[in-house]
């Protein structure tokens, strides 16, 4: 296999060629997609509390040990 780069914008479900690669139809290709917007993609993966964190003097004021197992 030979790795071929370009961007391009999908449109509609669809991924267009740039015409110098037009020659490659119905022929078998793997494609990889790596998407350059970072905000939607860091947002789904981090949990809410990431963005904003606990602020405290002392974590040892959130709960007593006894607490953190209690269910």
């Amino acid at each position: 296999m030979q790795p071929i780069e370009f961007r391009t914008e999908i449109k509609e479900n669809v991924i267009q060629l740039p015409d110098y690669l037009k020659k490659m139809n119905l022929k078998n290709v793997r494609v990889i997609i790596l998407s350059d917007d970072k905000s939607d993609a860091s947002k789904k993966c981090l949990p809410e509390g990431f963005y904003r964190p606990l602020q405290t003097s002392s974590y040892r004021n959130i709960a007593k040990r006894e607490e953190i197992y209690e269910r």
